[in-house]
């Protein structure tokens, strides 16, 4: 809600230099690149300063709400600087498009799976997640790099950024999908063990 008064000045400092020169290593590959989130710390910060510092818009996928003055409003403040958002709808095409064009694209990759899903361990327990992330990458070839914007008790915030590798994969194209997610959400987990006060989240993840 704080967002219409925000203004880059107050956050520049939270998207250090370096993290940004390693996004744009990554980005130089020219495969695209995923910038792979969660609802954790201030994602929506992340996703604007990010993209305002690299000079470069983040495509993002999002869902219409039922009130559509509020998804006009959430579309209006994601895109205030310069940030691309894709309707959902045939949307593992529209990002395979926007990675081959070489855009980044923003995933908040921390929502529960489909029942009849892949399921990976998360906090010990077998859980129900989404692959989507890990087939993008792997089909276009573009890096996956999971980008977390920590809270600092002072009010702050400060990025961290982790690849996730693509070597020592297995063989056929569905064990791969299921490893690569399998090391992307442990990466998550790791973060939310040592930040758990940040991890922003309400729905069952074990639900089935």
């Amino acid at each position: 809600m704080a967002l219409p008064a925000l203004e880059y000045e107050e956050i520049e400092s939270w998207i250090t230099t370096e993290c940004i020169e390693e996004i744009r290593e990554f980005h130089a590959r020219g495969k695209g690149l995923i910038l792979l989130t969660a609802h954790f710390g201030n994602w929506e910060i992340g996703a604007l300063g990010i993209a305002r510092k690299l000079g470069v818009p983040i495509a993002t996928l999002a869902q219409p709400q039922r009130n559509g003055y509020i998804t006009e409003w959430m579309e209006k403040r994601r895109t205030m600087w310069g940030n691309k958002v894709y309707k959902t709808g045939h949307a593992a095409m529209t990002l395979y498009k926007a990675l081959r064009n070489g855009e980044i694209i923003g995933v908040v990759g921390d929502q529960r799976g489909p029942e009849d899903g892949l399921r990976v361990p998360f906090f010990g327990r077998m859980s129900a997640v989404n692959e989507g992330t890990a087939a993008l990458g792997i089909r276009a070839g573009s890096p996956i790099v999971m980008v977390l914007i920590i809270r600092e008790n002072d009010g702050s915030y400060h990025l961290q950024i982790r690849e996730i590798p693509y070597d020592d994969l297995p063989e056929a194209m569905s064990d791969k999908v299921a490893e690569i997610t399998r090391r992307h959400t442990a990466v998550l987990e790791e973060f939310i063990r040592k930040y758990p006060d940040q991890w922003f989240w309400m729905h069952n993840r074990w639900k089935y």
